[in-house]
């Protein structure tokens, strides 16, 4: 959505982003290490947490050109585009389209991210490495520049979103298959091929 309106927002909440490969770690973890005492939460929370605007800041890093304005800007610029009749809306739906209500309801206020107590996941992490893996993976991971570089060449590669347009780092490279490109642009949405 920020690429289509070549702004993105100010917004400082914190982002509780977790690589899936550390998820899945979590959960094999805490079926094999059982703690103690009955059923217990397990929350898994991103290490280090980006904030929104530094989030979305590595899309100029990748060569995006999308200016950071206000969250009331940005939520105007938004409402104009939706709300454009003629050849300009029928190019294409906006990405945020689906969360549209979402975004221009005081997105800086519903998106407050808790701060989730993850001793548990720690444990069993820990339990993990001592049990089953030789690995201490306990430190938690977060989502990294290259991990948002692979999603947006991925997006890119597929067609959802533009090629960078401004001189910025190069997209770390994804190994998409031909039947994975051919699938991704069956199955729909704005990327898909219009057969």
């Amino acid at each position: 959505g920020c690429i289509q309106l070549s702004a993105r927002p100010r917004i400082i909440n914190t982002v509780n982003a977790v690589p899936v490969n550390h998820v899945a770690r979590v959960v094999v973890a805490a079926a094999l290490n059982p703690l103690p005492g009955g059923v217990h939460v397990v929350h898994v929370t991103g290490h280090p947490r980006l904030r929104m605007n530094e989030y979305l800041s590595l899309l100029e890093f990748y060569g995006f050109k999308v200016p950071e304005v206000s969250y009331d800007a940005w939520k105007d610029e938004l409402e104009r585009y939706v709300s454009a009749g003629g050849q300009e809306k029928d190019q294409e739906q906006h990405a945020l389209m689906p969360l549209y209500h979402f975004c221009v309801d005081d997105l800086p206020a519903t998106t407050r991210a808790p701060e989730l107590d993850d001793r548990n996941a720690i444990k069993i992490l820990k339990a993990d490495a001592e049990g089953w893996t030789g690995t201490d993976e306990s430190a938690g991971y977060g989502i990294s520049r290259e991990d948002v570089g692979r999603f947006l060449r991925y997006l890119a590669e597929t067609k959802f979103v533009s090629w960078p347009s401004e001189r910025g780092r190069a997209l770390p490279e994804v190994n998409l298959s031909a039947v994975q490109m051919q699938t991704a642009g069956v199955l729909g949405g704005r990327g898909a091929s219009s057969t």
